[in-house]
Parts: structure tokens; sequence; C-alpha cells
């Protein structure tokens, strides 16, 4: 065979398999809006199956398996959601919402010590996002304003006042929202501002 209709051939092939895995992908993402829809019309049995079935053709697609823990947490199967939270952190590490979910899952089912042990595991994902975003002000904020939160989950109320007010004067334009974090006092206020 000629070297050059070789070279096409391979060349098509890598094409066809690469569009197969972007349909593939595309079809996921399709299937997990519908599941979402299916949730919000109450069919929650078909909701989780509808993003099983996009975790299937998309098994590294993180937000798939957010959609799953976001189903079980709002159907109080915690335990259930912090084993997606789990499977997103094998292959997404520094995911630093998936810890602070999980942390606060587990104390919602009185497991305190490893609700804390998660909350630590945030605390290191999101100071190692803070530094990704030196130079990126919006995100940098929203690093800052979740890390602030997790020194309230951790009840060091210090750092998590230091960490506010330092946001309110680096961040003036969000110094209402900032007023309003440091005014919670109720724990359960707290947890369901992450829910």
């Amino acid at each position: 065979m000629n070297k050059k209709i070789k070279v096409i051939i391979i060349g098509f092939v890598i094409i066809m398999i690469a569009s197969f895995f972007l349909i593939k992908r595309s079809i996921a993402i399709d299937i997990q809006e519908k599941a979402i829809e299916l949730k919000e019309n109450g069919k929650n049995e078909d909701a989780i199956k509808k993003i099983n079935l996009a975790i299937r053709l998309s098994p590294k697609n993180y937000l798939f398996y957010v959609t799953k823990a976001n189903f079980l947490e709002s159907q109080k199967e915690y335990r259930k959601a912090i084993e997606e939270y789990d499977k997103i952190n094998r292959f997404k590490k520094n995911y630093a919402e998936g810890f602070l979910k999980t942390g606060i899952d587990f104390e919602k089912i009185g497991y305190q010590d490893s609700a804390k042990l998660r909350y630590t595991k945030a605390l290191e994902a999101y100071n190692c996002r803070i530094q990704d975003y030196a130079n990126d002000k919006e995100k940098l904020y929203s690093e800052l304003l979740n890390r602030a939160c997790v020194y309230l989950l951790i009840e060091d109320t210090l750092q998590a006042e230091k960490e506010f007010k330092n946001l309110e004067r680096t961040y003036p334009e969000y110094r209402i929202m900032i007023t309003e974090f440091l005014k919670i006092k109720n724990r359960k206020e707290l947890l369901d501002i992450f829910n």
C-alpha cells in the first residue's frame, strides 16, 4: 500500500475516533439536562437512572457525579452522595467543593470527625487554587470567600473573621454580601448556604 494512502487512512481513523468521543460526550450532556428536568418534575428515580447513563457514557466528567450527588442530597441520601463526591476526588484532585460538600454531608449524618477532616482537605484545595488564581480577581474572590466559610465550618471564628475583613478591604464592591456572612451565628444557617 502506498505510504500516502496509509497516512490518509490513519488520519481518517483518528478523526473518526475523536468524533466518536465528542458525540458521546455531547449525548451525555443532553442526558444530564434531561435528568435535571426529570428531577425538577419530581421524577427522582428516573432522574437517577438518566444521570447514571450520562456517567456511563462519560465517566470522567465530574459534573455528572456532582449532579447525581446533588440529587441524592435532595433526597437526604447523604452517604450515597458522599460516595459520588469520593469518585470525583479519585480523578479530579483538589476538588475543594467535593471535600466541602462531603464534610457537610458527614456532619448531617453525625460524623463530626470525618466532617472536620473533609473541611481541612477543602481548605488545602482552596489554598492551592488561591495560588493558581492570583491574577484573576473574580475567581480569586470566590476562592477566598469559600475558604473563609470553611474556617467558619471548622469553628475557627477568629481566622474566619480575619479572612472576611481582608475580603471586605480587598473587594469593597462585595461589602454587603461579606457583612451578611459575618452575621451568621447559627450553624444550620451556615450549612444551608451550601445546599
